[in-house]
């Protein structure tokens, strides 16, 4: 496919922002956590990448922002802050005061209102702050180790002729291989690789780096 120069410095934009906020870790982490940004990363980034799995088993619109797992900087970025925008909207709900029910009592109506106020509003500033580093600090490097965790998702999504289903019947479990343009059979549950694309990533992902960390570990 012919490159497309009108693009360029578009592309070229965003990946010279990944790379300032790479340089900028890496200058940051040994001045202020006695720790390389690198070591942190691949020390930490597996159970940041399981915790992202958990997210998005709960939290569906990352499996629909499917650009988080792209190959494309332009467009993984663009993923990471409208994730991140969601997150701050729905954060900011929660400094909005609940509605009166038909009684004038709160609609929620099981007492301990100005605790869970206070529980929630000392929570906000802690998930800011995490979703904040996540943008900052564990995307960046994130994109490169995505770029490789993320293939068999990628592949999957580009549209495969035919999916893996499995189907229980009288306590026997079958697992069969269906054609993808065509409804599940009674009863089936569709367990391909592109069901779950970003949380396959993110496990691949953390699954990547306990390796990595597994083998800096082993005595030399």
């Amino acid at each position: 496919m012919p490159l497309d120069l009108r693009r360029l410095p578009r592309f070229l934009f965003w990946c010279g922002i990944i790379a300032i906020l790479i340089g900028l870790n890496l200058w940051l982490f040994p001045r202020f956590f006695h720790t390389g940004y690198l070591a942190w990363y691949v020390g930490n980034g597996a159970m940041v990448s399981l915790g992202a799995t958990l997210v998005a088993l709960v939290f569906e619109e990352l499996e629909l922002q499917r650009d988080l797992i792209s190959a494309n900087p332009v467009r993984y970025l663009g993923a990471c802050l409208s994730i991140a925008g969601i997150f701050f909207i729905a954060l900011s709900v929660h400094f909005r005061k609940a509605r009166p029910g038909p009684a004038g009592q709160p609609s929620a109506g099981q007492g301990g209102g100005w605790w869970d106020e206070l529980v929630t509003f000392g929570l906000l500033l802690p998930i800011f702050l995490v979703v904040l580093a996540w943008l900052l600090v564990v995307a960046p490097l994130n994109y490169f180790v995505t770029l490789l965790s993320g293939a068999p998702a990628r592949q999957a999504l580009r549209g495969l002729s035919t999916r893996c289903v499995v189907v229980e019947r009288d306590g026997q479990v079958t697992c069969s291989e269906e054609p993808a343009d065509q409804p599940l059979p009674e009863g089936a549950v569709d367990v391909s690789l592109g069901r779950k694309p970003f949380a396959l990533t993110q496990g691949l992902t953390a699954l990547l780096l306990f390796l990595v960390e597994l083998g800096r570990n082993l005595p030399s």
